[in-house]
């Protein structure tokens, strides 16, 4: 199954996200692409790594809501390149957006970090989008065990599991 990963922060950024992005496309590069922001210094990353990188403009002024381009984006390379799977690979409001995977048979999963949880649960109207981002999800992973404790108000403890970072 052809997996598609989506993040703002992708290699050849080091840390945090960018790691487990890596992380998770070394497991199965054959049948890895993932979808990153534009980045002009990326080009010899992108063209030596096992995995396919695809580079596209991920939010716009011009456009409201904003993240439309990366909606365009991942609807695009679903049909084009058969996708069985989307890996969010943080957790973003625009994720809740994203249900129209699921009626086209894609598993969404999400992988939450703990920095995602804090900023997402400080207000009624985050903690609502969460929780509704979440539950439309297939599957959802925390970087930790805290992470997944503080995950348990919005989403069940079933659907959620922790995958460790590289």
């Amino acid at each position: 199954m052809k997996v598609l990963i989506v993040s703002t922060t992708v290699p050849p950024f080091r840390g945090g996200i960018a790691d487990t992005v890596r992380s998770i496309a070394e497991r199965d590069p054959g049948n890895t692409i993932v979808l990153g922001p534009l980045d002009s210094t990326a080009g010899e990353h992108d063209r030596s790594a096992a995995w396919r990188t695809i580079r596209r403009p991920f939010f716009s002024l011009r456009m409201w809501p904003s993240w439309l381009p990366l909606v365009f984006a991942i609807r695009r390379l679903v049909k084009q390149e058969g996708i069985g799977a989307v890996i969010f690979a943080h957790y973003v409001p625009y994720v809740g957006m994203m249900s129209w995977l699921k009626r086209a048979g894609v598993r969404t999963i999400v992988y939450t970090h703990g920095l995602d949880t804090l900023t997402y649960t400080r207000s009624a109207v985050h903690r609502w989008w969460l929780r509704r981002a979440l539950v439309g999800c297939d599957e959802v992973w925390a970087n930790s065990r805290w992470t997944r404790q503080q995950l348990a108000p919005y989403c069940s403890p079933w659907r959620t599991r922790v995958v460790y970072p590289a």
